[in-house]
This record gives C-alpha cells, sequence and structure tokens, in this order.
C-alpha cells in the first residue's frame, strides 16, 4: 500500500524484521509501506489523526518530474557509466561531459 505523509515531518514506522518505512512531508511522492507496518498501532493512530493517509496506485505517478541527480544518474547509466552513489552533482556533471567527449 503507498500511503502520503500530510504532516510538517518525517513520519517513521518500525517494524521489527523489516527495514523502516521513512514517509517524507509536503510534496514528495507516496511511499510504499508493508502491510505489516501498517498494521502497527503507531501508524493506525497516524491514520486516525488524518498524518497519513492511503494513496491509491493509480495516483502515484511513475513519470512524475525527477531530480538532478537522478536525471544525471539516468544519463551516465545509459551512457553506460558506473554511477557511485557518494558522486556530487558536480562530480555527475563532469563524468557526463567525459562520457559525452568519449
Amino acid at each position: 500500500m503507498f500511503v502520503k505523509n500530510h504532516t510538517a515531518r518525517v513520519i517513521t514506522i518500525n517494524v521489527k524484521g523489516e527495514k523502516p518505512c521513512r514517509t517524507l512531508p509536503g510534496n514528495h511522492p507516496p511511499v510504499e509501506i508493508s502491510e505489516k507496518a501498517a498494521k502497527t498501532e503507531f501508524a493506525k493512530d497516524c491514520f486516525k489523526r488524518g498524518w497519513l493517509s492511503v494513496v491509491d496506485v493509480k495516483d502515484v505517478d511513475e513519470d512524475a518530474p525527477k531530480t538532478e541527480k537522478e536525471q544525471l544518474t539516468e544519463d551516465l547509466e545509459a551512457l553506460g557509466v558506473e554511477v557511485k552513489k557518494s558522486w556530487t552533482i558536480a562530480q555527475m556533471k563532469d563524468e557526463l561531459e567525459k562520457a559525452v567527449e568519449a
């Protein structure tokens, strides 16, 4: 299930044995959480208070605008460059220039 955070703060749902589910506030895209996470008392309280809401999968826009870093990563990978997560945007731009010139 996908959930949307309607607060001004990050909401993290912890479930034993699972990776924490972090929902970002504001205009961030909905986040997929497990059924187990949705059934925790904390999550139920967040739904009840209106802090979180369930979003229909059809409403999740897969074509949402990408961040600059996501777009650079996609461009570099399309050119066959292995992108390191530690790279800054400036480093990515430099690598893109090198890859285009090659």
